[in-house]
């Protein structure tokens, strides 16, 4: 791959000021490599004058010098020079601290708002973006390969300019001196450098893309480990997912260590080269006659010299693995962002106003996942009425979830419409639609937080309503358990998935948390189905009491959830047919008519089959 396409890719991701940043701090870089030959020319004076005092005397620019300075001896002249010798370095390695402090932090800041940049990204995608994106692949990005691209392919970039910019200031000094001796050190060094980096770099491309897919498996068995923990332990299946997650973490630990070795590995060979190259530059120098006054200037500045550079061509070398081996996460980061850009008008656009005084109505609408799969939902027409209760049957598969999720905002219609008081909901104001919609799931997410927080999912803690959350509580009947049970009642800590709250109370808190956004559409999607009988009567007896206040839309399994709907609709193959209420499915057949109580509660375990619900009951 050519050098400027991954140089393209990270300014492609960049944004404008971070860009205009970059471009400064490669500007004091350059003032960084000025400072650094000006510090090592300081020395080759001082070291001239060390060996041979009479230059004071034959070069007038050095005797101008010790007349401005009023030196009252030589001794004291060479001292001047050395204490200043070490106020150039002094001031090149302070010029330089403060240099690489900045770049350390632009680098750090720009990993904190490419982070938060994707992160918007990804929670922005439409809801289908999220059936084809592994939830952990999403967070590995956002967590993990965001950083590697921040601090191991920008910052290494950066540092390689830096580098090169000081090698090639100290050269460019060097050829000044002895064009003949710096070039042949170039050479070497360089050359060395070179050599290594060829011979490494399809190791190197091996070695990113085995990392990268290594990263990947760790995340997702982690992920999928801790989601299904209570199965897992159930099934004594710990070691199963630790041994997939070692061997996962093994190989990404084994690929590292390559890279490490492999950015390392040139450093002690051209140790011993520099160590060659001076004993070979001295007996040189030794050979040709040359007088201590005129060696010693001049090895303490190649040697000076070669303790710049050294250091800086191993920089730029193990800088260059590293940002081959993180350049897959580069292509990651810079295909991601030019797919899934967010269009910032049409966030705007999304704000628009929604009024629901009368109905509800999917008109004629279609809807499939996949061509090939075939229609989930096929001309569906269903009206509900505002303020009133729906229950929704069906067997899986006939459209249930896939109508509540389009009623939801969540999914759009391939044909037909959904309608709000005669208003299409589209993409123009779908924001808005969903502000009136409260949505209970049949698994309720809860945070790691206080029972007010989780209620008042999104709201900072101090803009919740108090007044408000005990309103929703009150309404979803989990007000008096908090205040009389929970140690520091709407600020007691629930734990991970309210590990600490049997399921009716979470169930309530998710109601609540419906509540608490002020919705006049609540939706609950089978959200008691996972409660006994005698938990799921009293949520039921909860929502009950806001029939009549709000619009509220049941999923159901058992059909006795729905005995008080106004209206059940009854989804078979993509289409929905309203039977009437509770007591009129009932009356069409005589399922339940003269059974005892307890037979009913037994029988009422789940709804049967589509085709056969209209003769069921």
């Amino acid at each position: 791959m050519p050098v400027f396409m991954p140089a393209r890719k990270l300014l492609d991701i960049l944004s404008r000021s971070e860009r205009r940043t970059v471009v400064l701090l490669l500007m004091l870089q350059m003032a960084v490599a000025v400072f650094e030959v000006m510090g090592l020319a300081s020395v080759m004076p001082l070291l001239a004058l060390v060996g041979d005092p009479g230059i004071i005397q034959e070069n007038r620019w050095v005797n101008m010098a010790y007349g401005m300075l009023g030196a009252e001896s030589e001794k004291q002249f060479i001292m001047y020079c050395g204490i200043f010798s070490l106020g150039m370095l002094l001031v090149s390695n302070a010029v330089r601290f403060a240099v690489t402090w900045a770049m350390l932090r632009f680098t750090h800041m720009t990993n904190y708002t490419l982070s938060k940049r994707m992160f918007r990204m990804y929670i922005l995608q439409p809801y289908r973006f999220f059936f084809d994106h592994n939830s952990s692949d999403i967070i590995k990005n956002v967590l993990g390969e965001v950083a590697s691209v921040c601090c191991y392919v920008l910052q290494n970039a950066m540092i390689i300019l830096s580098r090169c910019a000081i090698v090639i200031a100290i050269m460019i000094f060097m050829i000044f001196i002895n064009p003949l001796v710096s070039l042949a050190v170039f050479v070497c060094f360089g050359g060395s450098y070179v050599l290594a980096y060829v011979l490494t770099r399809r190791v190197m491309e091996r070695v990113s893309k085995k990392r990268l897919e290594a990263t990947e498996r760790r995340f997702r068995i982690a992920g999928e480990t801790f989601r299904s923990i209570k199965e897992v332990k159930a099934a004594n299946r710990e070691l199963f997912f630790y041994d997939k997650f070692a061997d996962a973490s093994e190989s990404f630990a084994r690929q590292c260590t390559v890279n490490e070795v492999v950015a390392m590995s040139p450093r002690y060979s051209l140790e011993v080269v520099a160590y060659g190259a001076m004993v070979v530059l001295v007996m040189v120098f030794f050979i040709s006659g040359w007088n201590i006054g005129h060696i010693l200037p001049l090895l303490g500045v190649y040697a000076l010299g070669g303790m710049k550079m050294m250091p800086a061509l191993q920089q730029v070398f193990a800088g260059m693995t590293n940002i081959r081996f993180y350049l897959p996460a580069l292509d990651l980061l810079h295909s991601d962002f030019s797919r899934f850009k967010v269009d910032e008008a049409e966030q705007e656009a999304h704000a628009g106003a929604v009024s629901f005084e009368r109905e509800i109505r999917f008109e004629d609408v279609s809807f499939a996942y996949a061509q090939e799969a075939g229609p989930v939902l096929d001309g569906l027409n269903m009206i509900i009425g505002r303020n009133r209760m729906v229950g929704i049957v069906g067997t899986t598969g006939a459209g249930k979830t896939t109508a509540i999720d389009m009623l939801l905002g969540l999914l759009a219609p391939d044909s037909g419409r959904l309608l709000v008081d005669g208003v299409p909901i589209d993409t123009g104001n779908i924001r808005a639609w969903r502000r009136h919609i409260g949505y209970v799931p049949q698994v309720i997410n809860l945070l790691d937080d206080s029972v007010k927080m989780n209620i008042a999912l999104g709201v900072p803690a101090s803009e919740v309503d108090e007044a408000r959350l005990v309103n929703a509580a009150k309404a979803a009947s989990i007000h008096e358990h908090v205040m009389q049970n929970m140690p520091d009642g709407y600020d007691t800590v629930i734990g991970e998935q309210g590990v600490c709250l049997s399921g009716g109370q979470r169930q309530r808190i998710g109601i609540a948390r419906a509540l608490y956004q002020g919705a006049d559409v609540l939706v609950l999607d089978e959200a008691t189905s996972a409660l006994d009988a005698d938990t799921e009567r009293k949520v039921m007896e909860s929502i009950a009491g806001l029939a009549g206040e709000m619009t509220i839309v049941i999923i159901a399994h058992r059909l006795s959830t729905l005995e008080k709907c106004d209206t059940i609709f009854v989804f078979e193959n993509g289409k929905a047919s309203p039977v009437g209420t509770y007591a009129d499915l009932c009356a069409r057949n005589g399922l339940f008519t003269g059974r005892d109580p307890v037979a009913e509660r037994m029988a009422d375990t789940a709804v049967p089959a589509a085709a056969d619900l209209r003769g069921a009951c």
